[in-house]
């Protein structure tokens, strides 16, 4: 048995049953109680080796951090505010844990509000935030203003654009309008929503980029409200009932592109046999729908990383977080069953 088995066991043989102190731990590693609280609050000062074996030993031990006094005794509340509205899909619930995740795995906790306002953001604030990340969230400048004249850093990830970036979304569009257009497909249609400005935008320019070098193209656009399937459905119906219909479909999210898949079972039109249908997000149900649904699936943990890596830096300059260097994000094209060659015009 190693001896840092042996430590814990005998750790846990003296109190058994009795709340785990920081004093235990600092017995069980053999150092004092304020090494203990640095290499918890901040491992980087007492070296990765020893920061690791006293990490190791208090998980193992069952020692909760008292973050209040931690809070007291460093002058820094190592928390990041998190506004998010109360209606988000999968993606944006993928993006939360990633960010939550990449937080932790710097020493961060994360206060949720499902409240992105002016007033929301002021709460925040008010609770001691280091910093504000906005998830799918917009707002005014004069409350942006709150955080600049606090010195608060604040990162966009959604509707700002910046999540756009991040996740490589647009040449993940491009990726699956090439797919599209090397398989025969001239006449396109873009869904998006109206609550992710920035991903219709980076979408839209994608597509064009594709197919505008080819005089032989159309484009259709429309948005609908957010992640609104009935909407996504309906639109197609109208598309498809047209004497020159588009051939491929591409939306902004999964869920619009299951819209849209109902949409064409509802006009009687075959997929991908009359129209092929593309998602972004790569959700869940994307393998289940009927057909399954092509999509470009987004790298969430990454990109989660790279913004929480942006943030900690404007925190922290003189720090050099481990989320800065995460790899850099790489949206992928999916094929399955939604799609496939162009109709033979007849």
């Amino acid at each position: 048995m190693t001896e840092l088995a042996l430590r814990v066991r005998r750790a846990r043989r003296v109190r058994k049953g009795d709340i785990v102190t920081m004093r235990d731990v600092a017995a069980a590693a053999g150092v004092s109680t304020a090494t203990v609280s640095r290499a918890l609050a901040d491992p980087h000062r007492v070296g990765a080796d020893l920061g690791e074996r006293i990490a190791h030993l208090a998980a193992h031990m069952g020692y909760v951090r008292n973050g209040a006094a931690g809070t007291l005794a460093s002058s820094r509340s190592r928390l990041v505010g998190i506004l998010m509205p109360r209606t988000l899909d999968e993606g944006h619930a993928a993006m939360l844990a990633s960010v939550e995740a990449a937080l932790a795995a710097e020493g961060y906790g994360s206060l949720i509000l499902l409240e992105p306002t002016a007033e929301g953001l002021r709460r925040t604030l008010s609770a001691g935030v280091e910093g504000v990340a906005l998830l799918g969230a917009e707002l005014p400048e004069e409350a942006r203003a709150q955080a600049m004249a606090r010195g608060v850093p604040m990162v966009d990830v959604g509707a700002h654009g910046a999540e756009v970036g991040e996740l490589d979304i647009g040449r993940g569009v491009a990726r699956a309008a090439t797919y599209l257009f090397g398989l025969g497909h001239r006449r396109f249609a873009l869904i998006g929503s109206q609550e992710r400005s920035g991903v219709w935008r980076d979408c839209t320019r994608a597509l064009e980029n594709v197919v505008g070098d080819h005089s032989n193209f159309s484009v259709l656009q429309a948005t609908t409200p957010s992640f609104d399937f009935d909407s996504a459905a309906e639109r197609m119906h109208g598309w498809l009932g047209q004497p020159t219909p588009p051939t491929a479909i591409l939306c902004s999210d999964d869920v619009l592109a299951a819209g849209a898949l109902r949409g064409c079972a509802r006009s009687g039109i075959a997929v991908p046999g009359q129209v092929s249908v593309v998602g972004v997000g790569d959700f869940a149900a994307s393998r289940h729908t009927e057909p399954a649904l092509t999509t470009v699936r987004l790298p969430w943990a990454s990109a989660a990383r790279r913004l929480v890596g942006r943030l900690l830096g404007e925190m922290s300059p003189g720090d050099d977080p481990s989320a800065a260097a995460a790899p850099s994000p790489i949206a992928r094209l999916v094929v399955r069953a939604s799609t496939g060659p162009a109709p033979i015009r007849r």
